[in-house]
């Protein structure tokens, strides 16, 4: 068993196996988290935290998540990353992320063909602004490893201004 409760979340595609209470989505951080509590860390930070659920690939937008404690051991290979990026839809240019659970191993080669599955729509679902999940072939993405707990997504934060 886990040291404390970890926060899962369900997928919200029916027919998917994660959208069922035994076979939930774990985002591998325990609640409450090890350290002081963080407002800006969801979700106590008041942003939806958007979830590409592993098995499906379906993006959906949670406020709040479940708790639980595990028998099975985290898998060291896999990490939530957060892919940031604007919707390339011609005139929209919303800001736009969403967390994978991705292997732990990212290279160049990786990050290209994380570009490609977004290019080619892979990730199902919509981006905030109600726009499909798709980027340009240049488009800046910016992939980051979630060490420790996730961001909600706010729209207001400063890294838009890079990305």
């Amino acid at each position: 068993m886990s040291p404390h409760p970890e926060l899962y979340v369900l997928c919200m595609n029916q027919r998917c196996p994660h959208s069922r209470v035994e076979m939930p989505i774990r985002l591998l951080v325990p609640s409450p988290p090890d350290t002081k509590p963080n407002p800006n860390f969801w979700p106590n930070d008041g942003h939806f935290l958007y979830v590409a659920c592993p098995e499906c690939v379906h993006v959906f937008a949670y406020r709040q998540a479940g708790a639980a404690e595990f028998s099975q051991k985290k898998d060291p290979g896999r990490m939530w990353m957060s892919i940031s990026f604007r919707c390339a839809t011609e005139g929209c240019n919303t800001p736009a992320e969403f967390h994978a659970l991705l292997g732990t191993t990212v290279t160049q080669t990786a990050n290209d063909e994380l570009r490609e599955k977004l290019a080619s729509g892979y990730w199902k679902g919509v981006l905030q602004c109600g726009h499909p999940i798709v980027v340009g072939k240049k488009q800046n993405v910016r992939f980051e490893w979630d060490l420790g707990r996730m961001q909600g997504y706010d729209r207001s934060h400063r890294k838009w201004e890079r990305i």
